[in-house]
């Protein structure tokens, strides 16, 4: 009987909605909320001006993750809705907030850079304000190269619009109804380089959280399938720490193989999830789903 390994799990799907492969990071949106009060310049001029600025915020991960979305609440400059068309987006990831100060343009860890958002609304707004601006909800798949953040690390994960700001405006990110530690800015715009909300003249109830929101997923180690040969059957293994994944098996490794679940009931003790096989003389290989 010969056998081969191999691992598969399906890639999530992004909405406007954590997915079930997903966990909050920071999450300070409140749809349809009104009551935004202060917000951040985040728009960098690319005309004469050359102006730049980022905002960021805190993030240490309990455990090992990739990002995997990035969502925003963004105000244009007066009542009238931003023409988003004339807008590209980068969202960074920066390892202290030391590099986010030296380099607020590039993350020292990862910069995706977006024509446009690859979820939310530029037409419909998520809230109007007390002072008549339309809100809109903006959402940016990570999974392009996503990096590994490891547990324990401080991260400052931020976002910066990028237009010709005397023609189109500017973009700003509002405060949100959470407190804790204040997200900052950085640029030129920024006196000193870096600016905490609570010192910038600024007037707000809150703490200077931004309307933001980072998901993230749990970053796993691969489980490993062993193989064992006991008497006429082959015993197939893995950790039980991979209880929701699924054992199958294929008769080939064409280019549109079928995979099979495999029959049999595992055998589980405190280390090992086992299924037993009668031994034969067919091709077969086996791969871990979750």
């Amino acid at each position: 009987m010969f056998f081969a390994l191999a691992l598969c799990c399906p890639l999530p799907s992004f909405a406007d909605s954590p997915t079930h492969d997903s966990t909050i990071a920071f999450s300070r949106i409140v749809h349809g909320w009104t009551n935004y009060s202060t917000a951040f310049n985040v728009t960098s001029d690319t005309g004469a001006l050359g102006d730049f600025v980022s905002a960021a915020a805190l993030y240490a991960p309990d455990s090992d993750v990739t990002p995997l979305e990035y969502g925003v609440i963004v105000i244009g400059t007066g009542t009238r809705p931003p023409d988003f068309g004339r807008f590209t987006f980068g969202i960074f990831v920066w390892s202290s907030r030391d590099a986010f100060v030296r380099d607020p343009k590039e993350g020292d860890i990862k910069t995706w850079s977006f024509a446009a958002p690859t979820g939310g609304s530029t037409s419909v707004a998520d809230a109007i304000t007390r002072g008549g601006r339309p809100a809109y909800a903006l959402r940016f798949c990570l999974t392009n190269g996503a990096p590994l953040l490891r547990s324990g690390q401080d991260y400052w994960v931020g976002f910066s619009a990028r237009t010709d700001t005397q023609r189109y405006g500017e973009l700003y990110v509002p405060t949100s109804s959470h407190e804790g530690v204040s997200d900052v800015q950085a640029g030129d715009l920024v006196v000193g380089g870096w600016l905490e909300l609570v010192n910038a003249g600024g007037s707000t109830i809150y703490s200077g959280q931004l309307a933001t929101e980072l998901l993230v997923r749990e970053t796993v180690p691969e489980p490993r399938l062993s193989l064992e040969r006991v008497g006429n059957f082959v015993r197939i293994c893995w950790p039980v720490a991979a209880a929701d994944f699924v054992l199958e098996s294929a008769s080939t490794l064409s280019a549109a193989p079928e995979w099979f679940p495999v029959d049999g009931e595992p055998i589980t003790d405190q280390e090992s999830i086992c299924v037993e096989m009668r031994a034969s003389f067919e091709r077969q290989w086996f791969r871990l789903r979750k």
